[in-house]
């Protein structure tokens, strides 16, 4: 029975008794090579005859070794179940709940229990009855002195246990590396099963994957190619089928601790085979059992206990590595076709309770998604320009004598913008004039004498002097740059240029209304052909980005220019209501509405459209 914290132990159990006598006892040299017995009963029984000896007055005791994870069992005792048997136990208990050794004083001896630790955990108890007064220190002192062999006892058990899974893990991993050495498929599988053969000296091993209903086998030992309509590479894929089927181990013939499977296929095959040993070994690889090993031996070499499962380790570790092999050298299509086999297997099959809770939650958005709208809106970047903007130009050669304003200012309608130098102006007009009243005198003179030809010449000087004044006066009076209407100076900046020469048609200024606005937008052309005339849409401004504005689409040009590395179509666009903190030139984004269309549609638009091009340049 099994000792654990805070239950009782049944130390009637089948135990190593050593005699309570020292007369019984014989000399302690006996006990010395006892341990090294593997045996638990023996080495104990031995441990206990050396405390005997070591420990005087010892009475009884007993012995606890840890024979699981997590439980402790008697293997030996001094005075088997007598009369000090439950005072012994209890003293383990207490040992064990402490982790530490325990010594308690009787009306005519003394108990002592010492656990022993090993790996962190409680690895064997053992609990000792002394006879007389001993001293609990001297006792327990004895109990660790021998709790070393205890401890190497465990160590050297221990390793004898991991023994075989060493070996199998050796097994298995040469044959990893021998797999992954070689460049394909089919050589990396046959690779395996020749040293399989070797390995578990078999006259053939043969490897097999499951495929539509039935398996196929790969690769057969000391073999380079073989037909796979051959009877006997038949009959080795019947006896795959069998193992997977039944997703179990078959041999044949079996062994009376085997659990009991259907083996028609393996019989047919063994009596085909001419008698023998067959050994079916399934592997498991990305959720469901996808080939099986086939070993075979002749008859008077049965397959033996430690053998299979060498064997069954050494398939389960490179069956899988031989299916990712195989998956990696198929065609691309074929790797294609079993994702998808795979993930409707996963989805419609049992188990996978995850997978269908996602396959359920696409499904619903993709349900949700296929009626839900919205409104399709289309962005662009925009600027915000006057509806008109008028250019002030020089009306004549001259010189800038004074200006007024700058590009920002606000200014009403008449009012002075800059001034041109006019003193060259007012010394012509004074020398037609001049001029003018010369022919006067002259007319007057021709008049008098009744010259009547003179008087003609004279009278178209006199009206020719006075175009001339008159132009001037004209021009004195364009010297003044006024401003045509209320608005803004949106360009210009003469203040830095007094004095300077400017050219007739030299544009001085630009002017804009403050109350009629337009919007200039730039519409991608993977877009422009959704922007419609009259379409509404929403301007936010980069100094105002908290105050929408209505717009309306007025024009949309045929012509794209290149912004940004991208081609643009302009987009002339009114808006609908002005506030006076608007000015020329402010930058922000639009956002046209272009109709109702499909969520979805309106997130991967972008995508999709992408893809069509790239599927149109790659197979046209």
């Amino acid at each position: 029975m099994s000792l654990a914290l805070g239950r009782p132990t049944d130390v009637t159990a089948p135990v190593a008794v050593v005699p309570a006598s020292p007369e019984a006892l014989p000399d302690d040299r006996r006990f010395w090579p006892q341990l090294a017995a593997a045996d638990a009963a023996r080495f104990g029984a031995a441990w206990l005859g050396l405390q005997r000896h070591w420990i005087e007055g010892l009475s009884s005791a007993l012995l606890l070794l840890r024979t699981g994870s997590t439980t402790l069992e008697p293997v030996a005792s001094v005075a088997g179940e007598g009369p000090h048997a439950a005072s012994l136990q209890r003293a383990a208990e207490a040992a064990l709940a402490k982790g530490a050794g325990v010594a308690r004083r009787e009306a005519d001896g003394l108990i002592a229990a010492y656990p022993l630790m090993l790996d962190g955990a409680v690895a064997a108890v053992a609990a000792v009855r002394v006879e007389g007064a001993s001293e609990p220190e001297a006792v327990l002192r004895g109990l660790r002195w021998g709790a070393g062999w205890l401890r190497a006892w465990l160590i050297d058990r221990a390793r004898a246990d991991d023994q075989p899974s060493l070996e199998r893990a050796r097994t298995g991993f040469g044959l990893l590396a021998g797999a992954l050495q070689e460049a394909g498929f089919a050589a990396a599988a046959r690779q395996t099963v020749t040293k399989l053969a070797q390995l578990a000296a078999c006259d053939r091993v043969s490897v097999g994957f499951w495929r539509r209903g039935h398996t196929q086998v790969a690769a057969i030992s000391h073999t380079a190619q073989f037909g796979r309509r051959m009877d006997l590479v038949r009959q080795v894929a019947a006896c795959m089928d069998e193992a997977i089927e039944q997703q179990a181990t078959i041999m044949v013939p079996t062994v009376a601790s085997a659990p009991p499977h259907v083996a028609r296929e393996h019989l047919r095959f063994q009596h085909a085979a001419g008698g023998g040993q067959v050994l079916t070994i399934p592997f498991f690889a990305q959720d469901r059992f996808q080939g099986a090993f086939c070993f075979e031996r002749r008859g008077d070499r049965p397959f033996d206990q430690a053998t299979v499962d060498l064997l069954d380790a050494a398939v389960h570790l490179a069956g899988p590595l031989l299916e990712e092999r195989r998956r990696a050298d198929q065609w691309l299509w074929r790797t294609a076709l079993d994702a998808t086999t795979a993930n409707l297997r996963r989805l419609f099959g049992a188990g996978h309770l995850k997978v269908k809770l996602v396959a359920v939650a696409f499904a619903g958005l993709a349900a949700l998604f296929s009626q839900l709208t919205t409104t399709y809106e289309i962005a662009a970047e925009a600027v915000l320009e006057g509806s008109i903007q008028r250019s002030l130009v020089a009306p004549f050669d001259g010189f800038v004598s004074s200006t007024e304003v700058r590009a920002g200012d606000v200014v009403e309608a008449g009012a002075v913008l800059a001034r041109l130098d006019d003193r060259d102006l007012l010394l012509e007009r004074l020398r037609w004039w001049t001029e003018r009243q010369r022919y006067q005198l002259d007319y007057e003179r021709a008049l008098a004498e009744r010259d009547r030809a003179r008087l003609n010449v004279v009278q178209a000087q006199i009206e020719q002097a006075e175009a001339r004044v008159e132009l001037l006066d004209v021009q004195l009076a364009r010297a003044e740059i006024r401003a045509p209407f209320a608005g803004i100076v949106v360009a210009g900046d003469l203040s830095q240029a007094i004095g300077g020469a400017v050219a007739r048609g030299d544009t001085l200024f630009q002017l804009a209304p403050l109350d009629s606005y337009r919007v200039t937008l730039w519409v991608d052309e993977r877009q422009i052909d959704d922007v419609a005339n009259a379409a509404a849409g929403k301007l936010r401004l980069a100094a105002l980005p908290t105050e929408p504005f209505s717009i309306r689409v007025q024009k949309v040009t045929p012509v794209a220019e290149v912004r940004d590395g991208r081609n643009a179509f302009r987009v002339e666009a009114e808006l609908e209501e002005a506030t006076a903190r608007l000015r020329p030139g402010m930058n922000g984004v639009a956002r046209i509405e272009a109709g109702e269309r499909l969520l979805i549609w309106t997130w991967t638009r972008t995508l999709l459209d992408w893809s069509r091009l790239w599927w149109w340049r790659l197979v046209g």
